[in-house]
């Protein structure tokens, strides 16, 4: 968020109205200084009101934050296509209808939709299995913002997960494939190379562009630290690798987004924490890949509280 404009001159000048020149010059000083220090005072909390915001789990009024869970019919993915559908009309905007854009997006629907089933299945199963060995902590969640009314209309999501750094190919990934399973669990035994890591990431976040700057992104972030809290102070083999920073990347370029994390109190890891990637661009009427560069990001959940 911006300084305030003009508000912050004017009420002042209602506290201590400009002295006039039969007042003594001590006091016209003193209503001078009390002018400028309220000033200051409403400016800075301008700057620190979202460091304030993300220090509570409260929702906006009207809206709901809860864990999405898994489909289990994969021809009909109620909740991976509802995911996918506001995720692409947020991020990229309605395709005219039989243009080069529509065609291309029923290909990258179809892709998203793919993984984003995949994943709420893997927290799922994670999470039972977890169950059956006494735990019953997850290892990653979807959460999405609804409105309370108006048929649960989705007005954001967020997705979080206990994820593998691969350095041999600079990403992070959840451990869903056998190779990586086998890699995931040589860094639980303490068997692996320093390179090799287990980090809470957090990906996807998502806010309908009618719903921004009004704490849905903050609500949703907050769901997502207290739920790596609970992994952290749990026990388990289950996630006992995973460290105590939560990590994201942002496009370097993207300056709204690395405004919002650092008021949230992400930093940049260090060494510069620069990683190339590539992201899907739309551009006239059809979609691309582009090379990007990004930052990654970090915040210490050692305070945070677990749901």
């Amino acid at each position: 968020m911006a300084p305030l404009g003009w508000s912050p001159y004017i009420l002042p000048l209602f506290l201590f109205p400009t002295p006039t020149t039969n007042q003594p010059n001590h006091m016209a000083l003193l209503k001078m200084t009390l002018t400028m220090l309220t000033v200051v005072a409403l400016n800075l909390f301008a700057w620190f009101e979202p460091l304030y915001a993300f220090s509570s789990n409260t929702a906006p009024a009207g809206i709901r934050i809860r864990k999405l869970e898994a489909d289990t019919n994969f021809l009909f993915p109620t909740n991976a296509k509802r995911l996918t559908e506001f995720l692409m009309d947020a991020t990229y905007g309605e395709c005219r209808p039989f243009s080069a854009a529509w065609a291309q997006r029923a290909v990258i629907d179809a892709a998203a939709r793919s993984d984003l089933f995949s994943r709420l299945a893997y927290y799922q199963k994670r999470l039972d299995e977890n169950d059956d060995a006494g735990g019953g902590v997850s290892s990653g969640a979807i959460f999405i913002a609804e409105k309370e009314e108006n048929n649960c209309e989705l007005v954001g999501f967020v997705d979080v997960g206990a994820s593998l750094w691969v350095p041999e190919e600079g990403t992070f990934q959840l451990p869903m494939n056998d190779d990586l399973k086998k890699r995931a669990a040589a860094i639980a035994a303490g068997n692996s190379s320093p390179q090799m890591m287990i980090r809470p990431y957090v990906s996807n976040l998502v806010v309908d562009n009618r719903m921004r700057r009004r704490g849905v992104g903050k609500s949703l972030m907050a769901a997502c630290e207290a739920e790596v809290a609970g992994w952290i102070s749990d026990d388990q083999n289950n996630n006992k690798a995973c460290a105590t920073n939560i990590c994201l990347e942002v496009t370097s370029t993207n300056r709204e987004a690395l405004g919002f994390y650092r008021a949230a109190g992400y930093v940049i890891a260090e060494g510069g924490g620069s990683t190339p990637g590539t992201e899907l661009k739309r551009e006239g009427d059809g979609f691309r890949m582009i090379d990007v560069q990004r930052c990654l990001m970090q915040k210490d959940l050692m305070q945070i509280s677990p749901l």
